[in-house]
């Protein structure tokens, strides 16, 4: 907490002398450009060398070069005279920082998860659903549990520890958004399913959906027609508010089943100063699945 509080301290000394070199004459210029590299060195002396590296290696990657650069151009344009200038940018590196920073980023996706903490160990179902998107190809072709495949371990778990003796999956990336052509998500599903020891004919494979409110809809239509009575809907516990109000929308009752999550509990060090690409990519979940509940019925 100390060194992150110094580093704090030594950005924010260093646009105060930027701003303050030109017109203090009664304190010596020499303390003021001092003061910032005596904070940084004092937050480097007083960190884990493991800590150091860490944030060595995040410094050196692209958010982290972004970000330095405009706080190096705002004290150049603040020094120069263009407030304006250097406000905007003050601007941009602030929005850069907090974007990605990962005590605000997971702090926004916990916001979602956290009605999704608990799951009774008790719990039985007729059929656990899981949401395709867990799933990517390898370069082999071969399907491989992606950044959000726990949701497919999860649901494999419930398999084995007797709580859902039959496991549904279904969906469809779509070609030409974020791959060249469609991929069966199912099917990929399916397949991870069968390798950690799923049997064939405790899987039901679902076709045609390509949304979440869409694999909603049809496990509506489906549950009733089957006789699925208790049912649960695995997916990433981010992900899960809108799911479930997908399925509301269309007279499903389904019990939540939280996987994947996101939020944990990162302590504040050094290293959270720098922005990282994983922040940021977090953040751009919880963004998308509040930007997605606008629209959700």
């Amino acid at each position: 907490m100390i060194p992150a509080a110094l580093g704090a301290a030594a950005l924010l000394s260093g646009w105060l002398w930027a701003a303050l070199d030109r017109r203090v004459t009664a304190l010596p210029r020499g303390m003021l450009r001092v003061a910032p590299l005596a904070l940084l060195a004092g937050a480097l002396l007083t960190t884990d060398p493991f800590v150091l590296r860490k944030l060595v290696g995040r410094l050196a990657m692209p958010p982290a070069w972004l970000w330095g650069a405009l706080y190096l151009w705002s004290l150049g344009a603040l020094r120069a005279g263009a407030r304006r200038t250097a406000a905007g940018l003050a601007a941009l590196w602030l929005l850069l920082t907090l974007s990605g920073n990962d005590l605000l980023t997971r702090a926004i996706v916990r916001s979602l998860e956290a009605p999704y903490l608990n799951l009774p160990a008790d719990t039985r179902f007729d059929v656990a659903y899981v949401l395709g998107g867990g799933s990517q190809v390898g370069p082999d072709a071969r399907p491989t549990l992606g950044p959000s495949g726990d949701r497919i371990r999860q649901a494999a778990r419930l398999f084995h520890d007797g709580r859902a003796p039959l496991l549904v999956t279904a969906g469809t990336a779509v070609g030409g958004f974020m791959q060249a052509v469609p991929r069966d998500l199912g099917a990929e599903t399916a397949a991870l399913w069968t390798e950690m020891g799923v049997p064939a004919s405790a899987i039901v494979r679902l076709e045609g959906p390509r949304t979440t409110g869409e694999e909603m809809a049809l496990l509506a239509r489906e549950a009733p027609a089957r006789g699925w009575q208790r049912v649960a809907v695995v997916t990433s516990a981010w992900h899960l508010r809108r799911a479930l109000r997908h399925a509301a929308h269309h007279g499903l009752h389904a019990t939540p089943v939280p996987a994947d999550f996101r939020g944990g509990h990162p302590q504040w060090t050094l290293v959270s100063l720098a922005p990282s690409a994983t922040s940021l990519y977090v953040l751009r979940l919880a963004l998308w699945e509040y930007l997605a509940t606008l629209v959700s019925p």
